[in-house]
């Protein structure tokens, strides 16, 4: 599956679309609490939008910064691994 994640964060707010060809795979698409956590920030669906899973850790995102470089994990992805956030 290709997708692509578009996220727009300020202070206590975030908003994710996601970019697929098959528009049944762009879930939890919408709003999201933004926490600060230790060493990255945590991202709860709080959205009505999209359809979203009824379980909170599996519709939410961690992000973190290393040096200059950004990094993104989600239950939603491959082994909870931190994968490279690309700006655009």
């Amino acid at each position: 599956i290709e997708m692509e994640y578009f996220i727009s964060i300020n202070k206590n707010k975030a908003i994710l679309s996601i970019g697929t060809k098959n528009p049944i795979e762009a879930y939890c698409e919408g709003d999201y609490s933004v926490t600060q956590k230790n060493e990255f920030i945590h991202l709860v669906h709080t959205g009505e939008s999209g359809i979203c899973t009824g379980n909170i850790e599996d519709s939410s995102f961690d992000i973190k910064k290393e040096g200059t470089q950004y990094y993104i994990r989600s239950k939603r992805f491959i082994d909870f691994e931190w994968q490279k956030l690309e700006k655009k």
